[in-house]
């Protein structure tokens, strides 16, 4: 009889770990959806709406290390203290690991699209950042004389000197 409570117990932990990883999954779903909204919104050129949608992946990120957090608990309650949940799951019967695989996959994927999400706007974010420099030497490239232009530091480099200039400067050097 004593057994039966600690199967019982175990049965809500399991079941509870199967409702953690659906929240699991479905956060990440939510920071995909948001990692798309911020790719619309740089292309968009909208800064004060990519400040809000930063500042909801923070939130939503939060929550995902939360659950994480929850999720290696009760592995450790369930005697699981150092297992991967692909490990847990090879140690399940058949019947348990049945129903926790497809939970797996989804958040095996889920976790991929964010993966994907976040190269693409590092990606999206590069492009953003070469076409402002190519765009600032463009306008500097217009603006300063013929033989001037500047560094991406912004300093001048391949500067000449007029003939009358190194007249002048000649002059003043030597007067002084």
């Amino acid at each position: 009889m004593t057994d039966k409570p600690n199967t019982t117990h175990a049965s809500h932990k399991l079941l509870a770990l199967l409702n953690l990883l659906e929240e699991e999954t479905r956060q990440y779903e939510a920071v995909t959806s948001k990692l798309q909204d911020k790719q619309e919104i740089l292309i968009a050129n909208q800064p004060k709406k990519l400040h809000r949608v930063d500042q909801e992946l923070t939130v939503i990120s939060q929550k995902t290390k939360n659950l994480e957090k929850q999720r290696l608990e009760l592995l450790k309650d369930l005697g699981y203290p150092n297992h991967t949940l692909s490990q847990f799951i090879e140690q399940l019967e058949p019947t348990a690991a049945s129903t926790f695989i497809p939970c797996q996959n989804r958040l095996i994927r889920a976790a991929e699209d964010v993966r994907r999400m976040n190269q693409d706007t590092r990606d999206l974010l590069q492009l953003s950042l070469q076409w402002i420099q190519d765009t600032v030497e463009l306008i500097a490239s217009v603006i300063t004389p013929e033989a001037a232009s500047y560094t991406a530091q912004g300093g001048k480099t391949g500067q000449k000197q007029s003939v009358q200039s190194s007249a002048l400067q000649s002059t003043i050097n030597h007067s002084a």
